[in-house]
């Protein structure tokens, strides 16, 4: 299973390695909350790139699409910030192009 996380106050203008600085911070204070949990990963699929298209309203809202479950009421679409735990229990955080590791390991 995926999980997805939303920044409860994000900051949509914040790039580099000090965004991922205060990204890290919000995640070690409780400055997220989960929104999604996603069943299972097409064969082939990279997970977080996965969970990123699915919880994205492209042609109808992300909570319609199958596989989707929502948790709460945030319904943004996931962006950059965001954060995807793998099923194996790995972090990363949502980055301009493509996720990079939430907490080094």
């Amino acid at each position: 299973m995926i999980e997805v996380y939303h920044r409860k106050n994000p900051n949509f203008m914040l790039y580099g390695e000090a965004a991922y600085d205060e990204h890290r911070l919000a995640w070690l204070t409780d400055g997220y909350e989960k929104v999604a949990t996603i069943e299972s990963v097409p064969e082939g699929n990279d997970p977080a790139e996965y969970a990123f298209y699915i919880t994205n309203s492209i042609e109808k809202p992300w909570v319609d699409n199958e596989g989707v479950t929502p948790i709460g009421r945030s319904h943004r679409s996931t962006s950059v910030g965001d954060v995807v735990k793998t099923p194996d229990g790995i972090l990363l955080i949502c980055a301009p192009a493509g996720f990079k590791p939430l907490l080094n390991p």
